[in-house]
């Protein structure tokens, strides 16, 4: 997981060092800027589809600007400006902190159908005994990394902003039941604040939903084992220790790590892997490709449906 990640952004930093050093205040000259924006488009064509943060700790790690707010801001401005210049696709950049709310209509019951036949997605989880398989993540931008794999595999992303709600949590507990085991995947930044965040929120989906749910929870990204190889890609923890759900403190040892700074192609194949083996550990066989063929054909008679109401 973590080679290729390590060599792009070192090298990065290394080259970023040699053109203008690190930690400068003098304005940057010509070359400079063309340089950060190059290598802007580089992080932001790899990392899509991705958030402005995102982007933003990938550059931190590649040593292309400090972790400021007068850092965020330069890369937030120089994204803006290679967007408008034609430079960057605006669909590399994704918003998932806002949205617009359209309302739901049609010019007639065949443009419903035509809009239900392409649209329609088979639920590959629906065999018995078959988990519920969820995406939890500690932030928006990392949500926005994972995005793909929603529709690719119909599983529901749960970004926390955070801590995460009280309601936010109770209300996804809620959801499950005794019958369907859960299995929740998850990505967090490895700091004694993600720590705290992925364990007390583990505890709260076990505490608020039915005590016969048999809940999986699994910290994916970013592990001990996974820390220890991105050392040198951390910053000082600002804390040196957590609180798990029950209270008991835990010292934070190493270097922190921001999630945002894993490859997002990485960080993908890694959920990928996971829900694919969930998968086949519980019906046996390829799910996917097989529900795919179903799918499809589901599809082509709702279309043949479409046809015949508009004769």
């Amino acid at each position: 997981m973590t080679t290729t990640l390590q060599n792009t952004v070192v090298t990065t930093a290394k080259r970023s060092t040699e053109v203008y050093g690190a930690g400068i205040t003098r304005r940057a000259t010509v070359a400079e800027m063309e340089f950060r924006r190059s290598t802007l488009l580089q992080i932001a064509e790899d990392a899509q589809p991705a958030s402005v943060r995102h982007i933003y700790y990938r550059a931190v790690v590649a040593g292309l600007v400090p972790k400021t707010q007068a850092g965020y801001q330069k890369v937030q401005r120089q994204l803006l400006d290679l967007r408008r210049d034609g430079r960057l696709p605006f669909s590399w950049i994704v918003d998932e902190g806002r949205r617009a709310h359209w309302p739901i209509v049609d010019s007639s019951p065949a443009s419903a159908l035509q809009y239900l036949a392409e649209s329609y997605r088979r639920d590959p989880w629906q065999l018995p005994g078959m988990p519920r398989v969820e995406l939890w993540c500690e932030s928006e931008s990392i949500a926005g990394m994972l995005m793909p794999l929603k529709d690719k595999y119909a599983v529901p992303i749960f970004p926390l902003k955070g801590q995460g709600s009280e309601s936010f949590v109770w209300s996804a507990a809620q959801s499950y039941r005794a019958w369907r085991p859960v299995v929740v995947l998850y990505a967090g930044d490895y700091d004694p604040a993600g720590l705290q965040i992925s364990a007390q929120n583990e505890g709260k989906l076990r505490t608020y939903s039915d005590v016969a749910v048999s809940i999986d929870f699994r910290r994916l990204a970013i592990t001990d084992e996974q820390a220890v190889t991105l050392q040198e890609l951390g910053t000082p923890a600002k804390q040196s220790w957590w609180l798990d759900f029950h209270g008991v403190r835990h010292e934070f040892v190493g270097q922190a790590v921001e999630a945002e700074a894993v490859d997002p192609k990485v960080m993908r194949q890694l959920f990928s892997s996971t829900i694919e083996n969930i998968a086949v550990e519980n019906a046996g066989y390829d799910v996917f490709a097989d529900n795919a063929v179903i799918e499809r054909r589901d599809r082509q008679e709702l279309l043949d449906l479409v046809g015949r109401w508009s004769e």
